[in-house]
């Protein structure tokens, strides 16, 4: 899993779901949990989609290319939206 090694912290995967489906209103927080929680159940973590170049001083290992095989049991979705209509929730498996 994620946490420090050797002294450091390693990077977080991230992924954004909105390149995939683009922009889907009120219901884009629901759509993300689902996705996460797929993917949990499944082992794979979803990549962002029609992004080939993200900002190499990001703190995060932005996922792109394509999904990963990745056992996790944390997640985290925030939803942002138009108007200040916004979201987080962490969900841990058990």
């Amino acid at each position: 899993m994620h946490g420090k090694t050797a002294g450091r912290a390693t990077p977080l995967p991230v992924k954004g779901l909105k390149g995939h489906t683009g922009h889907s209103g009120a219901s884009s927080g629901a759509m993300a949990l689902i996705e996460g929680l797929c993917g949990m159940a499944d082992g794979r973590f979803a990549h962002t989609a029609n992004t080939s170049d993200p900002d190499p001083e990001a703190q995060f290992d932005i996922v792109i290319g394509q999904p990963r095989e990745l056992d996790f049991d944390v997640l985290q979705v925030n939803s942002f939206g138009f108007g200040g209509q916004n979201a987080s929730m962490i969900v841990t498996r058990s």
